[in-house]
């Protein structure tokens, strides 16, 4: 029987043109990548890549691949070819959060401990979230944060943060999830906002 693979999560940011991922996003697969080869490498990992949106300009969507299509190629262009690496199907941190760690803890081939990659100014909002998740699937949840984000985004993010922690505190972060994930479906239609601002 192989040894489990540990999980290690994506979370994408923006894109920057057609095709073309964001500078944050690029630091957040770097990340990972080093993250995995310490866990061993691609064969003792899955890498799980979050923004199954595709790129929109003004008001038109233009086919091309999502921000994960594109995170999952750059995976595997380089020394990581042939990774386990999944799509998570969500729109924005509730739903990439709530599917992720089902699909872990459903997994058997996966340990019960995992890790998410992505930025400061995002786990500033989205870390109790995932910390949630995870409980409720009886995992744990461990963070691996690069830097970025300007101050547009930093205040973005920290007004998210406190919208949430007041919806929890008033028991209705289900209610948050479900207006929050109902109104950002609309990204599977095509995806224009700027992250790293």
């Amino acid at each position: 029987m192989e040894s489990p693979k540990m999980a290690v999560v994506v979370v994408a940011c923006h894109f920057v043109g057609p095709g073309r991922v964001c500078a944050t996003t690029l630091r957040r697969l770097g990340a990972a990548l080093n993250l995995a080869r310490n866990l061993g490498g691609k064969e003792q990992v899955a890498l799980f890549v979050t923004g199954n949106v595709p790129w929109k300009l003004r008001g038109e969507r233009i086919e091309r691949a999502t921000l994960a299509e594109i995170m999952r190629d750059f995976i595997n262009e380089g020394s990581f070819a042939g990774c386990d690496v999944r799509i998570v199907d969500g729109v924005e941190t509730f739903s990439e959060a709530r599917i992720t760690t089902k699909q872990i803890a459903e997994d058997p081939s996966l340990y019960r401990s995992f890790f998410v990659v992505s930025s400061d100014f995002y786990f500033f909002s989205g870390k109790n979230t995932w910390r949630r998740r995870a409980a409720e699937q009886w995992l744990e949840v461990n963070f691996e944060s690069v830097s970025g984000g300007g101050i547009k985004t930093w205040f973005r993010y920290g007004a998210i943060a406190l919208i949430v922690r007041i919806a929890v505190g008033f028991g209705m972060e289900s209610f948050l999830e479900n207006l929050v994930t109902a109104t950002q479906r609309k990204r599977k239609e095509g995806f224009t906002m700027d992250g790293c601002g």
